[in-house]
C-alpha cells in the first residue's frame, strides 16, 4: 500500500515583494567571461572490483580506477577558493584547490572525479618517472600524468656524489599517437630506471566536491504560473596530479578510447 503523502501549506505571501533569479543573466556571465575548457565525465573502471585494486595494466583507466569520455569543449568560471588561507591555516589539504562555475544541463554539469583542461593555459610541472618497457621489450618510455605540449628537459640519476646527466635531445621523442608518453633510447635508461621529466603542460582539475551541485528558482511565465529554472551549478576542483599520480601507476603502453563520439 502506497504511503499517503500530505503537502505543506505554503506561507503567506500577500504584500510580499518578489525576487527573481534570470537565468540568462548568469549564463551570460559564464560565456563572455568564463575561461575555455574541456570537460570528460569520469566513470568507475569494472577492473577495479571489490576486495582488489585497479589493475595497473588496464588500457582503459590506466590503473586509477577511472575512466574519461565524452569530451566536451565549453566554459566556466574559475576562481580560487580560501584566498585569506594564504595568511593562516594554508595546508596540503588546499593546494591546487579551484572553484567551478558552469551551466547546468545533461552535457556541462560536473559530478565527482570528473576532468577539467584549461585550454590553451598552461603550466610547468616536474614528476620523478619509472622508465617501462614496451610489450615486444623493444623499447622504453615513461608514462606522464599530464598531456605534453612541451618538453622542457630530461634528467637521469648517476649517484649520490655525481651531477645528474641532462639527456641530450636526441634521445628522447613524444609519441606522436600518445601526448603522455615520452619514447626514450635504451642506451639513454639509467640503471635505477628512473627519469625526472620537466615539462609544460595544459592545467587539469579533477572535481572532488559538489558544494552546489542544485540549483533552481522559481520565476513567472507569462500566464502568471509559476516555472521551474535550473541555475548554473558549481564545483570544487584539483589538480590531477595531487589525485592520479605518477603516470596513474600505468605499467602498459596502450590507450583505449570509450567515449561514445
Amino acid at each position: 500500500m502506497a504511503k499517503t503523502i500530505i503537502t505543506a501549506t505554503p506561507p503567506n505571501l500577500i504584500g510580499q515583494a518578489q525576487v527573481n533569479f534570470r537565468k540568462n543573466d548568469f549564463e551570460a556571465l559564464i560565456h563572455t567571461k568564463g575561461y575555455d575548457i574541456l570537460t570528460e565525465k569520469a566513470l568507475r573502471c569494472p577492473c577495479d572490483q571489490k576486495g582488489q585494486s585497479a589493475l595497473s595494466s588496464c588500457q582503459n583507466c590506466h590503473g586509477s580506477g577511472y575512466f574519461f569520455i565524452n569530451p566536451l569543449k565549453t566554459r566556466a568560471i574559475i576562481t580560487g577558493i580560501n584566498v585569506d588561507s594564504q595568511y593562516k591555516d594554508w595546508s596540503v589539504e588546499r593546494i591546487g584547490n579551484v572553484s567551478l562555475t558552469v551551466r547546468d544541463d545533461d552535457k556541462e554539469n560536473l559530478s565527482f572525479m570528473d576532468k577539467v583542461t584549461l585550454l590553451g593555459k598552461h603550466s610547468i610541472f616536474s614528476e620523478n618517472l619509472t622508465v617501462r618497457s614496451t610489450n615486444d621489450g623493444t623499447g622504453r618510455f615513461v608514462f606522464t600524468t599530464y598531456k605534453i605540449s612541451e618538453i622542457m628537459a630530461v634528467y637521469a640519476f648517476n649517484s649520490a656524489t655525481t651531477a645528474l646527466t641532462k639527456l641530450n635531445k636526441g634521445s628522447y621523442s613524444l609519441s606522436e599517437v600518445n601526448k603522455s608518453v615520452i619514447s626514450v633510447d635504451i642506451d639513454a635508461v639509467p640503471t635505477n630506471n628512473g627519469l625526472s621529466v620537466f615539462y609544460r603542460h595544459e592545467i587539469q582539475y579533477n572535481v572532488i566536491d559538489l558544494p552546489h551541485e542544485v540549483r533552481a528558482s522559481y520565476i513567472k511565465d507569462r500566464d502568471g504560473r509559476e516555472q521551474r529554472i535550473s541555475l548554473p551549478m558549481n564545483a570544487v576542483a584539483r589538480r590531477s596530479h595531487f589525485l592520479l599520480g605518477e603516470g596513474i601507476n600505468f605499467s602498459g603502453n596502450g590507450t583505449q578510447n570509450n567515449s561514445d563520439y
